[in-house]
C-alpha cells in the first residue's frame, strides 16, 4: 500500500477542524501523563516475537522538542513524526 502524502495531510487537517468545532477554536488539552511505554521501532513490525522491549518516552518531552523543532532551521522530518505521533494517540485516547 502507497500513502499519498496529500491525501493523509488532508485527513489529519479533517481531524483537527473536527477537534476545533466540537471543542472550540482554542481548545487545550491537559497532559495528565507524561511518561509512556515506548517499542522501538525494530520491535514495533515484527508480530513473529512474542518478546517486546520497551523503552521510556516523555510526552512532555516530545512537545518540547516539536516546539523547539518548528522555530529551528535544523530539524529532523522523522523524529517530528515520531513524537507528533505519540502526542496524536494520547489525545486520541483521552478525547474518549
Amino acid at each position: 500500500m502507497k500513502i499519498n502524502i496529500n491525501d493523509f495531510q488532508n485527513a489529519l487537517n479533517v481531524i483537527f477542524e473536527r477537534l476545533k468545532d466540537d471543542n472550540g477554536e482554542n481548545f487545550e488539552l491537559e497532559l495528565n501523563e507524561d511518561y509512556y511505554n515506548f517499542i522501538p521501532t525494530e520491535k514495533l513490525y515484527n508480530i513473529d516475537g512474542l518478546t517486546v522491549e520497551v523503552t521510556i518516552g516523555s510526552l512532555f518531552e516530545d512537545f518540547e522538542l516539536l516546539n523547539k523543532f518548528k522555530s529551528e532551521s535544523h530539524y529532523s522530518v522523522p523524529t517530528d513524526l515520531i513524537k507528533f505521533s505519540s502526542l496524536i494517540r494520547y489525545i486520541g485516547e483521552n478525547l474518549v
